[in-house]
């Protein structure tokens, strides 16, 4: 959970030349977006589509965390 996504986090600040993290949700109600968003993340704009499966495509949104 949150806990994880911090260290991740952390883990990639501390990286020589990381600036920027990227996560993808998918559009649909009950996505991690908000999740995401309490933990730095803003939308950058980016979409992409994903095959999931025999089912079909997903849309995905893209949002991004910067580094200073």
């Amino acid at each position: 959970g949150r806990s994880a996504m911090e260290q991740v986090i952390a883990r990639y600040k501390r990286r020589p030349g990381a600036y920027v993290l990227t996560t993808f949700v998918a559009e649909r109600e009950g996505n991690a977006e908000a999740f995401y968003r309490k933990l730095g993340f803003e939308r950058d704009g980016r979409q992409q589509m994903n095959q999931i499966g025999m089912a079909g495509h997903t849309k995905h949104k893209s949002l991004v965390t910067r580094f200073n």
